[in-house]
C-alpha cells in the first residue's frame, strides 16, 4: 500500500511534461487539488467533523429556521423561505416533503406561542452555537488555533442571521421580477435565446448555493480568506452539492429495500445521510479554498 502511494506521489508531484502544454498543466493542477482533498477526507478528521455537525444540526435546525422566520415575518416574506426549504430537501423526494412539513409545523408552533423573552434568547444562543461549531470546523481546515471572542462571535453571527434571510429573499425577488420584464419575456419566446435563458434559469438556484458557500468560506474562518479562493471553493462546493443531490434523489427513489428493512425509520436515516453529505461537501469546499490560497500545502 505504501509503495502504491509513493508511486502516486511521484506521478502527481513530478514536473509537468513539456510537450503537454497548457492542457497538461491544467490537468496536473486539477489532479493535485483532487489528490490533496481526497487525502484529507481519508484521514478521517473531516468525516468526524461532518458527523458532529449533523448532530448539531438536529439540535439547532428548528431554532435557526424559527429565528429566520421571525425576521422575515416582519417583512411579510416568510413564505419565500418556506418554499426554499422544500426545494432544499427536494432530492429526498416524498420523504423530503414529509420532513419539511414536520419542521415547518414545529417552526410555526414556535413562532405562534414560544418565541419570546427567555425562549427567544435561548433560540438565539442555540443558533449561534451551531454557527460556532461550523467556525471550529473551518478553523481546523485553515489551521487557525484562536477562535473569535465571544462578543465578536455573538454580534457578527446575529448580524449574519438577521441579514442572511433578507439577502436570500431580496435575491430571489430580484430574479423573480426580472423574469416578468418585457425584454426577458421576449428573449424567452425567442427560438435562439429561449433555450439559453431556460438553461440559465435552471442554473440560478445552484449559483445561489455556490454564492452562499463562497460567503461562508470567506466570512466564517477566523483568518483572512481571499475572495478568489472563497469563490473557487464555493463554485466547486455548489457543483458537488448539485451532483450529490441527484445521486441522493436516485437512491431514495430506488431504496425500496431501505423502506422494507427500516420501516418508519427510513425517513430519518435518509435525512441523516443527506445532512452528512451536505456538511461533507461544505467542508471539502472549504479545504479546496484553503489549498487554492495556500498552494504550497
Amino acid at each position: 500500500m505504501f509503495d502504491v502511494q509513493q508511486k502516486i506521489d511521484q506521478v502527481i508531484w513530478r514536473p509537468t511534461p513539456k510537450g503537454w502544454g497548457l492542457p497538461g498543466r491544467l490537468l496536473f493542477i486539477v489532479l493535485r487539488y483532487l489528490y490533496a482533498v481526497l487525502r484529507d477526507m481519508f484521514s478521517g478528521e473531516l468525516t468526524l467533523r461532518a458527523m458532529s455537525l449533523v448532530y448539531t444540526t438536529l439540535l439547532s435546525v428548528v431554532p435557526l429556521i424559527a429565528f429566520s422566520f421571525s425576521v422575515l415575518k416582519g417583512f411579510g416574506k416568510h413564505k419565500v423561505l418556506e418554499q426554499q426549504m422544500y426545494l432544499f430537501l427536494e432530492p429526498l423526494g416524498e420523504k423530503g416533503v414529509e420532513i419539511t412539513d414536520n419542521v415547518m409545523r414545529l417552526v410555526y408552533t414556535v413562532n405562534s406561542g414560544v418565541l419570546g423573552g427567555i425562549s427567544l434568547a435561548f433560540f438565539i444562543y442555540t443558533a449561534v452555537t451551531m454557527v460556532q461549531k461550523v467556525e471550529e470546523s473551518f478553523n481546523y481546515v485553515w489551521y487557525v488555533a484562536k477562535p473569535r471572542s465571544f462578543a465578536r462571535r455573538f454580534t457578527e453571527y446575529v448580524f449574519v442571521m438577521l441579514i442572511g434571510p433578507l439577502a436570500i429573499v431580496i435575491a430571489l425577488g430580484i430574479i423573480g421580477s426580472l423574469q416578468n420584464e418585457a425584454l426577458v419575456q421576449f428573449l424567452l419566446n425567442s427560438e435562439v435565446f429561449g433555450p439559453v435563458f431556460v438553461a440559465v434559469s435552471k442554473l440560478v438556484p445552484y449559483l445561489l448555493v455556490s454564492a452562499a458557500f463562497a460567503f461562508l468560506y470567506w466570512f466564517i474562518p477566523n483568518t483572512k480568506v481571499h475572495a478568489s479562493s472563497a469563490s473557487v471553493g464555493g463554485l466547486v462546493g455548489g457543483v458537488l452539492w448539485a451532483t450529490i443531490g441527484v445521486i441522493v434523489a436516485t437512491f431514495v427513489v430506488n431504496a425500496a429495500r431501505t423502506q422494507a428493512v427500516y420501516g418508519g425509520f427510513a425517513i430519518a436515516i435518509s435525512a441523516l445521510i443527506w445532512l452528512y453529505l451536505n456538511w461533507m461537501v461544505l467542508l471539502v469546499g472549504s479545504q479546496l479554498a484553503y489549498y487554492h490560497q495556500n498552494p504550497a500545502y
